[in-house]
């Protein structure tokens, strides 16, 4: 008969796993989402081109409008995976009665900490970005300009950011009456609301 802790544990791993991969491979067979042929046309089009697409060759896809959310949820519960693993394994490995012959769970723990370090630092990255609207390109752009305005005298701000709560609902709203961050707990596979092309403003925000 399994303890009640057991099954808890194996409720959490299967969660776990369950939304590491659905958003594993939807962010794979996702089309991520493309400009028309024309869109470069003009200067502002390239600049929402930064936007709408951009490369992440170790998912075997690119990440855009339509499956970053399947990438940021793929992190998140990856990262949690790996906390949960590190702790799991050092609750054994530093009980009295460790066996110092038992390397398989060493290895573990020293494997889950180190993904787990870096993907700190990467999901990290990824959430700066959603709580400032801004992608990687659109970062270093968005420096440049401001650095720009700084040196007439005048102060840049990044028209596409409404604020960190409006930012993380454009990221995982899909539409519909439910709350945008009930995605973030179960696999969803709606598709988010825009096309990726046209971004509503901080002067387009609803007072």
């Amino acid at each position: 008969m399994y303890s009640l802790r057991a099954l808890l544990h194996a409720a959490i791993a299967c969660w776990l796993l369950l939304n590491v991969f659905f958003n594993y491979f939807y962010c794979i067979f996702t089309d991520p989402g493309s400009p028309p042929a024309d869109f470069l046309a003009t200067r502002t089009n390239l600049r929402l081109l930064t936007t709408a697409i951009f490369a992440r060759a170790w998912m075997h896809n690119c990440v855009g409008f339509y499956n970053y959310r399947f990438f940021f949820v793929f992190l998140f519960y990856l990262w949690i995976g790996c906390a949960y693993a590190v702790y799991m394994s050092s609750q054994l490995l530093f009980a009295d009665d460790y066996n110092e012959q038992e390397w398989q769970l060493l290895f573990t723990f020293v494997l889950s900490f180190g993904i787990f370090g870096a993907l700190s630092c990467l999901l990290g990255w990824h959430i700066f970005l959603v709580v400032t609207a801004q992608t990687t390109i659109d970062f270093y752009g968005n420096r440049q300009r401001k650095l720009e305005a700084k040196s007439r005298g005048k102060a840049w701000v990044n028209v596409f950011d409404l604020g960190a709560a409006h930012n993380f609902r454009n990221v995982f709203y899909s539409g519909g009456r439910h709350l945008w961050w009930t995605v973030m707990l179960l696999p969803s596979r709606a598709r988010p609301v825009g096309d990726g092309i046209s971004f509503r403003t901080r002067y387009q925000l609803d007072v």
